[in-house]
């Protein structure tokens, strides 16, 4: 499950591993949905060379939308590959 603060738009974000390097997924929940419908505004994937890349990506969408944050995927399936979430943040590698 997605958190999303209430007030401001949060992006949403799953960054895993690939044969060339890594997948970056980005999407925004839609809280107007209705059943049967997308659950989300927008949902892209970037086949990227490296986690820097995705920063890039993440950081500019961010400061770009004037956004806060991301919220990382809950998805337990996915190998956990951390990126800064926070605008002016460093990511924290484990």
């Amino acid at each position: 499950m997605n958190q999303r603060i209430v007030g401001q738009e949060t992006l949403n974000y799953r960054l895993r591993p690939n044969h060339s390097g890594v997948c970056l997924d980005l999407w925004e929940n839609d809280p107007d949905a209705s059943p049967g419908e997308a659950s989300f505004r927008f949902f892209v994937t970037y086949d990227l060379k490296s986690t820097a890349d995705a920063q890039a990506i993440l950081d500019n969408y961010l400061v770009t939308n004037r956004m806060d944050q991301a919220i990382p995927s809950a998805d337990q399936e996915v190998t956990p590959l951390h990126l800064s979430t926070l605008v002016g943040s460093t990511a924290v590698v484990q």
